[in-house]
């Protein structure tokens, strides 16, 4: 990943990889760098022998919208 911002974080408890969305400014709405870290937090739980669920969230209320137009 770039010096960019992280705006997916992840966890592993056991068999449980978590990924949390962490973009609150922008209600989570998916930017290319957002996505592409998503891709990775994805690829990185497949890998893992361990993990058998990936849950998704997001660390506040806001739900996330569709891409933010003009934004990376």
């Amino acid at each position: 990943m770039s010096a960019k911002a992280r705006h997916v974080r992840t966890t592993a408890d056991g068999a449980v990889f978590t990924i949390t969305l962490d973009r609150p400014e922008a209600r989570n709405a998916y930017s290319d760098e957002m996505v592409a870290q998503l891709v990775q937090a994805f690829d990185t739980a497949e890998r893992d022998p361990e993990v058998h669920r990936a849950l998704e969230r997001a660390r506040t209320l806001r739900l996330h919208g569709d891409r933010q137009p003009g934004h990376s």
